[in-house]
C-alpha cells in the first residue's frame, strides 16, 4: 500500500461502538466513541456482488487524503481495512433532509433560524469552492449529506461518488435522484463540475423555502426526469429575494456552460450586503463569512478573480444605486460601498474611498465596518497607520457581537499592538470565546497555545492546553492539529507518542499543509523522531513549505541558500527574496538576515544601512541587538559612533539571554 495511505490507517478497535445509526448510501453507520469523544464509523458493505461499494470507499479515502480540512466539510480521522471503514466527525444535529422532514411534520427545529439558514448557504458555497479548487466534483449532493454540527453549522459529507480529478464521464450509477441531478447527467451525456452547481441551486432553494419537495406532485423517476429535461424547475414563491432568484436560475440553467462556477457564487454571496432572508443577524452572518473565506482554498485564477475588480454595466448601475443610499446616510449601504471600493465591484478599486465609506458606516455604529476599518488602520491601507485606533475599533466591533473580532482584539492585547500588552486579559477573552456558547475554534487554539507554552506571567497548564488544542483540531483548525502532534512528540500534557505525532505530521504532508512539511523538514535536518538525518531532504521540504507561504520555512530555506547547506550551491539572490518576504511578517531570523543583506549590499540588494538598522530592531533577538551594538561601537560605514546606543543594545541583548552581551557590558569602555 502507498506510504501516503499508511499514514491514514487507524485501528478501528480503538473506536468503541455506541449504537447503530441509519444505513448510509455507502455503508452501515455507527456512532462510536474514543476518549470520551463521539465519531461516526462508516463500515462498507461486504457484498461481492457490489464491487462499486468498495470502489466508493477508496474514492472517499482518496478524497480525504487530497483535500485539506475545511470548516464546512466533515473531518476525516482515518480508515481501516478488513472490514473497510472510515472514521469521520460526528455531526449531532442531523441532516438537511431531517430538518425538512420535521418542518413537513409541523415541528421545525428551534435552531433553524434565518441566520442559521443564511450561514448554511454560504458554508455550502465555500465548501464546494474548496472541493472544486482541488479538481474534485462531489456528484451526489442531496439533503441527506448536508449535516449540521454542535453549533448548527453545515458539514458536507458522503464523498464516495466524488471524481478525482474532475473529468467527463457517465453518471449512470448516480442519477437515481433526478431532483438533484443535472439534465446532462440524466441523459448520460458527458458532464463536468457544473453538475454540482445544478444540485447546489436546488438545495439552496430548499433551504430558502423550507420545501422538502421542489417538484411537487406524484411522479415516477422516469416522468420527473422527462420534466426536468423539458425545462421544469422549482417555482419561486411571491416576494422571493431577487438577488437569490437570479443566482438560482443561473445555477440550474439547462446549459452547463451558462452556470456559474462556485468562485462566482462565493464572490456574489460575499459582496451582497442584503440579508438572504428576513431576520438574519448580519453581524453573526458576516463574521461567519469572514472566518470561512480564510479557510477556503483558492488557487491560480480563482484567487485572482476573487479579489480583483469586476465592472459591468449591470453591477456599475447597482454600485451607483447603493452609493446614492450611502451618501444619504444609510450605514448598511455605506458598508456595502466600502466593500465594493475595496475589491472593485462595479467601480475601480480605491483603498482611500473604501476607508472613507467604512469610516462613515463605523461612525454610524456598524460593527462590521469597525472591523474592516480596524484592519485598514493596522496596515495603513487607504490611510496612515494608526495601531491605537485600530485596536479600539476592533474592541468595539467585538463588544457589538462580531465574534471573530474578539479573537483578533485578544491577539492585539497579547502582543501589545496598539494597546498596552496584557496577556492575562487576552487569555480571559480567548477562554470566553473558546467555551460554549461561542466555541470558536480559533479561540480554542489561542487559549490552548497560551497555556501549553505560556509567556511570562501566564501559568502553565499543559494538560488543559492540549485539551483545547484537540477541541480546535476536531473542528478542523490545522494549526491546532500540528501543535497537538508536537505535544505528542514531546510528551507534554499528553502521554508521549512520537509515532502518532509523526503520523499526524505525515498526514499533513500528504495534504500539503505547510506547517507539517516544515516540521518534517526540521526532523530531517536534526535526524530525530525516527527520521535519519538528511540535510538535502530538509532543504527540499523547507523550500516546499516556503512556497506554500510558511514564514519560518522561508527564513530557514533562505539561510540554507546563504550558507550552501543542503542545496547544490549558494544562492544569495534567491535567499534575499525569501528573507524579504518573511521579514515582512517580522520573522526574527529573516529580519536579521535581511538586515545583513541591506547593510552589506548582498543578493542584488542595494546598500541601505538606515533600513538595515530598522530590520535589526524588528528582529528583536540577541544576535541583532549585539550586531547593532557592534555597529554603534565601531561607528564604521557611515554610521556615527554612539556609546550610549552601544550600551542600550547590549543591555537589550543581555536581557534576552546573551551571555556575551553581558560580558561586553562589563569589559568594554562605554564611557560611563
Amino acid at each position: 500500500m502507498d506510504s501516503g495511505y499508511q499514514t491514514f490507517i487507524i485501528n478501528s478497535d480503538d473506536y468503541k461502538n455506541v449504537k447503530k445509526l441509519n444505513n448510509g448510501r455507502f455503508g452501515q453507520l455507527y456512532l462510536v466513541q474514543r476518549g470520551g469523544v463521539y465519531y461516526v464509523k462508516r463500515e462498507v458493505y461486504q457484498d461481492p456482488s457490489k464491487p462499486n461499494d468498495t470502489r466508493a470507499f477508496m474514492i472517499e479515502v482518496d478524497f480525504f487524503m487530497i483535500v485539506r480540512q475545511h470548516p464546512a466539510i466533515t473531518k476525516f480521522y482515518g480508515f481501516a481495512v478488513n472490514p473497510n471503514s472510515i472514521i469521520i466527525e460526528f455531526a449531532p444535529n442531523n441532516s438537511l433532509g431531517k430538518v425538512l422532514e420535521d418542518i413537513d411534520e409541523g415541528s421545525p427545529p428551534p435552531w433553524w433560524t434565518p441566520t442559521t439558514r443564511a450561514k448554511a448557504i454560504f458554508g455550502f458555497a465555500a465548501a464546494m469552492q474548496h472541493l472544486h479548487s482541488y479538481d474534485v466534483v462531489h456528484r451526489y449532493l442531496t439533503p441527506s449529506n448536508i449535516l449540521f454540527d454542535a453549533k448548527y453549522e453545515i458539514r458536507l459529507s458522503d464523498f464516495g461518488f466524488s471524481k478525482i480529478p474532475i473529468d467527463t464521464t457517465c453518471m449512470s450509477d448516480i442519477n437515481s435522484l433526478p431532483i438533484y441531478t443535472a439534465p446532462e447527467a440524466i441523459e448520460h451525456n458527458a458532464y463536468g463540475s457544473k453538475v454540482d452547481v445544478y444540485s447546489f441551486g436546488i438545495l439552496v432553494y430548499q433551504i430558502l423555502t423550507n420545501c422538502s419537495d421542489p417538484f411537487p406532485g406524484k411522479k415516477t423517476v422516469v416522468q420527473l426526469s422527462k420534466d426536468i429535461l423539458s425545462g421544469r424547475r422549482p417555482v419561486f414563491p411571491r416576494g422571493f429575494n431577487p438577488f437569490l432568484k437570479k443566482m438560482l436560475k443561473s445555477c440550474w440553467d439547462a446549459n452547463p456552460e451558462a452556470r456559474p462556477c462556485f468562485i462566482d457564487i462565493l464572490r456574489a454571496l460575499r459582496m451582497t450586503n442584503v440579508p438572504l432572508l428576513d431576520g438574519v443577524n448580519m453581524t453573526e452572518y458576516e463574521s461567519y463569512k469572514e472566518r470561512l473565506i480564510e479557510d477556503t482554498n483558492m488557487i491560480g485564477d480563482d484567487d485572482i478573480y476573487f479579489r480583483i475588480k469586476q465592472i459591468t454595466p449591470e453591477n456599475r448601475a447597482i454600485f451607483e444605486q447603493i452609493k446614492e443610499r450611502a451618501d444619504g446616510g444609510d450605514p448598511e449601504a455605506q458598508l456595502h460601498v466600502g466593500k465594493m471600493y475595496d475589491v472593485g465591484e462595479g467601480t475601480e478599486p480605491c483603498a482611500e474611498l473604501a476607508f472613507t465609506y467604512f469610516e462613515m458606516a463605523a461612525e454610524n455604529g456598524n460593527a462590521i465596518a469597525k472591523y474592516n476599518l480596524s484592519k485598514y488602520l493596522e496596515v495603513g491601507k487607504g490611510t496612515e497607520v494608526d495601531k491605537v485606533r485600530s485596536a479600539q475599533l476592533m474592541k468595539e466591533a467585538a463588544e457589538q457581537g462580531y465574534d471573530i473580532a474578539y479573537v483578533k482584539y485578544a491577539r492585539k492585547l497579547e502582543k501589545g499592538i496598539g494597546v498596552e500588552s496584557n496577556p492575562a486579559e487576552a487569555l480571559k477573552i480567548y477562554k470566553t470565546m473558546a467555551d460554549p456558547p461561542n466555541s470558536l475554534k480559533e479561540a480554542m487554539y489561542e487559549y490552548g497555545r497560551m497555556i501549553f507554552e505560556p509567556a511570562r506571567g501566564i501559568e502553565e497548564n499543559a494538560e488543559e492546553g492540549v485539551r483545547y488544542l484537540m477541541m480546535s483540531s476536531d473542528r478542523g483548525y490545522e494549526l491546532a492539529t500540528m501543535d497537538y502532534a508536537k505535544a505528542l512528540i514531546l510528551g507534554k500534557g499528553v502521554p508521549k507518542n512520537v509515532a502518532e505525532g509523526m503520523r499526524i505530521y505525515q498526514q499533513g504532508m500528504v495534504q500539503k499543509i505547510p506547517t507539517a512539511i516544515f516540521n518534517i523538514g526540521k526532523c530531517y535536518e536534526k535526524g530525530e523522531n525516527g527520521l535519519k538525518q538528511d540535510i538535502e531532504k530538509a532543504a527540499s521540504l523547507y523550500k516546499e513549505a516556503a512556497n506554500l507561504g510558511h514564514i519560518n520555512a522561508m527564513a530557514q530555506y533562505g539561510t540554507m541558500l546563504t550558507t550552501g547547506k543542503g542545496v547544490p550551491m549558494k544562492d544569495p539572490i534567491t535567499a534575499a527574496h525569501y528573507f524579504k518576504k518573511a521579514a515582512k511578517f517580522k520573522n526574527p531570523l529573516a529580519c536579521h538576515n535581511y538586515a545583513n543583506f541591506l547593510f552589506d549590499g548582498m543578493g542584488l540588494i542595494k546598500v541601505d544601512r538606515a533600513k538595515a538598522i530598522k530590520y535589526y530592531i524588528k528582529a528583536n533577538n540577541p544576535n541583532s541587538f549585539r550586531k547593532l551594538a557592534s555597529i554603534y561601537y565601531t561607528g564604521t560605514r557611515g554610521i556615527s559612533r554612539d556609546l550610549k546606543l552601544t550600551k542600550f543594545y547590549l543591555q537589550k541583548a543581555a536581557e534576552l539571554g546573551s551571555r556575551q552581551a553581558a560580558e561586553d557590558l562589563k569589559t568594554l569602555d562605554l564611557g560611563d
